[in-house]
């Protein structure tokens, strides 16, 4: 299962996307993730079920999401899965 890497962008964390060049028919994700001071910010994903876990692997958040959700969690590092896709954020 590959992990997307959050990067810093100055007012948040927002998701990279590695440019692949012998693969056509990528698809972009129809939502976006980013996380503020302890917060983390998932739009656009609508109906999707929403999973959180921290670095020890424990499930900290679970949930549909109602298309804008803001979870409140401790600083840290988190695993956020959403439709089927993974990423790891930094708040």
């Amino acid at each position: 299962m590959a992990i997307d890497t959050i990067l810093p962008d100055g007012r948040g964390w927002e998701t990279a996307h590695p440019r692949v060049g012998a693969v056509d028919n990528l698809q972009e994700d129809k939502f976006s993730i980013t996380g503020r001071q302890g917060e983390i910010h998932i739009n656009g994903a609508n109906g999707e079920q929403i999973e959180i876990y921290s670095t020890s692997g424990i499930l900290q958040y679970r949930a549909i999401s109602d298309g804008n959700d803001v979870i409140s969690l401790p600083a840290g590092i988190y695993i956020v899965k959403v439709d089927g896709k993974t990423y790891k954020l930094a708040i």
